[in-house]
């Protein structure tokens, strides 16, 4: 027995030191969990805000159009494009889509990017179920700018199609997009 007793009295006494290491192990743990289990409700309460605040960003056209209003009297263009891409991108309605089209077609045309302004002004046409005067003014614009005598007469014919009968201005309306599509047809004379 003697000879035991020895033998343990010389051997470290790991058991306490072991047992207060895993309580630290654990300790350390535990914090770390908890920290991960922070984190993630940080992210989502951010991913919860930003979707929010993505939703109040494409509201509706009268907030958006106010939106680019004041980014483009700021000159702020690729602001104000980004605002009218967002708007469109969360219709499902092309009617609102269509307005989308011709805001972005605004934007183009402060920008003087008549290019973009006439595919927006198009793509709007394509998407709206109904003939829109300020569609065909754009187009009327721009073709008179790149001096397009063409699509500037087909644009005052749709013009004139779609002018209200019962409005008070109908004639005069009428009569000076005649008169325009009189002067580019003696101008190719």
């Amino acid at each position: 027995m003697t000879n035991i007793n020895k033998e343990n009295n010389n051997q470290p006494r790991n058991r306490p030191h072991s047992n207060k290491s895993g309580r630290l192990v654990h300790k350390y743990a535990l914090f770390f969990v908890l920290c991960i289990i922070l984190i993630g409700a940080i992210l989502a309460y951010g991913s919860s805000r930003t979707q929010k605040q993505t939703e109040q960003q494409i509201a509706g056209f009268d907030e958006t159009f106010q939106n680019s209003e004041v980014l483009l009297s700021n000159k702020n263009y690729d602001e104000a494009l980004q605002v009218w891409r967002t708007f469109i991108e969360h219709q499902t309605d092309p009617e609102e889509e269509s307005k989308g089209h011709l805001g972005l077609a605004s934007v183009y045309m402060n920008k003087q990017d008549y290019a973009a302004a006439l595919a927006s002004y198009q793509r709007s046409e394509q998407l709206s179920a109904q003939p829109k005067q300020s569609i065909y003014n754009g187009v009327i614009t721009i073709a008179s700018i790149n001096n397009n005598k063409t699509l500037e007469i087909e644009y005052n014919r749709k013009a004139i199609e779609a002018l209200d009968k019962n409005h008070p201005l109908y004639e005069a309306d009428k009569a000076s997009y005649e008169r325009r599509i009189e002067e580019l047809n003696a101008k190719t004379d």
